[in-house]
């Protein structure tokens, strides 16, 4: 038996195993150029960064790799993922893609993090890889989410949702002002609003107080309690019991039937799920990933109004600019009016925000360098993650990356599409984040309302936490402030 083994012989058995796998691997693979250079990754660093790691090695490594691509080896060369840190190599990698051709990871996503139980990931896999319930989902959004009626729907609502917490807020603070943590009102006004807007009045997050509470405390463990043995997550019960009362308070909500009063968005994607054989619970545990985009979207209004409101006379120039719209302006449409505006947050975005583009390798694939000719091959099977972070950052693309400067994307209404080589935060190619104008539009507009209805004086030394992407939980998404939130609101008269 192998237990009865020698820790000595165990260990020289597994290095065995090792060695003959490496080089069969190498056996197989023929004649044909190179991988692109290799990075050696130690344990401790995949201990130490988690889910960033990639992140962490793409930008650590951002001058070292003359192509702008290098292998990243785990475990003796048995994990490989090739990092990409180069703009033309990300755009070559994306043109060559498919919407609808793309790893197990988003479906592991959408049925993982809200902790499912039983087959859901086999059911939307199903027996085409799939392929049908990709297709389904990718045009449910693209058909409520695409610029249009459907989508001024859903801003509408938004809006008139957070009108409800921005007219308390101004009754509370009053014209003479008082120290608020604004961090923690838009997290609850911000799950409560936009839940609203998406899942209609009978949202979970609006008829159970306290849900948004379980829904950050999720968020907050959400990094640990991907680390489980057996499904049980000891050093992270507290987000796991968050999670599960967020996802009972959404089984009750499909018990009752309320559903039928949710967004056409809301619905279209329910049925993608129904269609695929999913029960009320695990439709249930499946809205958690949906409730990500209320996370985010409360992430970047907080972090537009910090940079914007400590950035010498840039408010002052963004209300002039609102104010040219006139007194009857509809705040819905501030993303397609007020330039500066729009370009503060997609700047905000570009310097909080992490946009990392993932492929599959489907077949032994050769990419060439235009510089100098350099051919690399990426290996059938290995996984492809294109740092928008490292592209954020460089001085290449960018110029001064580490400055928050206002007016980088003036010339620009929809930068992930005009000049993708520069701008990742959504993304790009064909699976280009489908929820992006919503997201953009619905905080560019909110940030507008809050920097109308009211003023900011600093109620501590230092300001606003501006956020730091070192301490992101996420692969994808903003950043959250880790320093002080509390800043004194006074409501604007007039």
């Amino acid at each position: 038996m192998l237990f009865s083994l020698s820790p000595t012989t165990v260990f020289s058995l597994f290095f065995s195993v090792v060695i003959i796998t490496l080089l069969v691997s190498k056996l197989r693979r023929g004649p044909g150029p190179p991988e692109p250079p290799t990075v050696h990754v130690p344990l401790l660093s995949i201990l130490r960064h988690g889910s960033q790691l990639l992140e962490h090695l793409a930008v650590q490594n951002l001058d070292s790799t003359p192509h702008g691509i290098f292998t990243a080896s785990f475990f003796f060369g048995l994990f490989k993922a090739y990092v990409v840190t180069s703009p033309e190599v990300t755009l070559q990698i994306q043109s060559r893609s498919s919407a609808r051709d793309f790893s197990f990871v988003p479906f592991f996503f959408l049925t993982n993090m809200g902790g499912t139980r039983g087959d859901s990931f086999g059911k939307l896999i199903g027996d085409d890889g799939g392929v049908t319930f990709k297709g389904d989902f990718h045009d449910a959004h693209v058909t409520n989410l695409t610029l249009g009626v459907k989508h001024d729907g859903l801003m509408d609502q938004v809006v008139q949702a957070a009108s409800v917490f921005v007219e308390r807020l101004q009754a509370e603070v009053g014209t003479e002002g008082k120290n608020l943590d604004i961090w923690l009102w838009l997290k609850e006004a911000g799950a409560v609003s936009v839940g609203r807007a998406i899942w209609g009045p009978r949202s979970p997050y609006s008829v159970n107080e306290g849900l948004w509470e379980d829904l950050w405390t999720f968020v907050r463990w959400y990094e640990p309690m991907k680390c489980t043995i057996a499904g049980v997550v000891p050093w992270a019960s507290e987000g796991t019991k968050a999670r599960d009362r967020v996802t009972a308070a959404f089984y009750q909500f499909a018990l009752e039937g309320s559903a039928s009063m949710s967004s056409p968005l809301a619905q279209s994607r329910e049925k993608c799920f129904m269609n695929r054989g999913l029960n009320d619970a695990e439709l249930a545990a499946c809205a958690i990933s949906m409730s990500v985009g209320q996370i985010q979207l409360v992430s970047l209004v907080y972090s537009a109004i910090a940079r914007i409101t400590q950035y010498p006379g840039l408010l002052d120039r963004i209300r002039q600019e609102i104010d040219a719209q006139g007194e009857e302006s509809d705040f819905t449409q501030t993303a397609g009016k007020c330039p500066l505006l729009l370009s503060a947050v997609h700047e905000t975005l570009r310097l909080g925000s992490l946009g990392v583009t993932i492929r599959n390798v489907l077949a032994d694939h050769e990419i060439t360098m235009k510089g100098d000719g350099t051919t690399y091959q990426l290996r059938k099977g290995g996984m492809v993650w294109a740092s928008g972070r490292a592209i954020h950052g460089s001085p290449v693309v960018h110029r001064d990356p580490e400055c928050f400067v206002p007016g980088r994307f003036l010339a620009y209404r929809f930068p992930e599409t005009q000049i993708p080589e520069a701008f990742r935060t959504f993304s790009g190619g064909g699976n280009i984040c489908l929820g992006r104008h919503v997201a953009r539009d619905a905080a560019t507009c909110l940030v507008a309302i809050m920097l109308m209805r009211f003023d900011y004086t600093p109620a501590e030394a230092g300001g606003l936490n501006i956020p730091d992407l070192s301490t992101f939980a996420f692969q994808q998404g903003i950043s959250h402030p880790t320093g002080n939130t509390t800043v004194n609101v006074r409501a604007r008269r007039g």
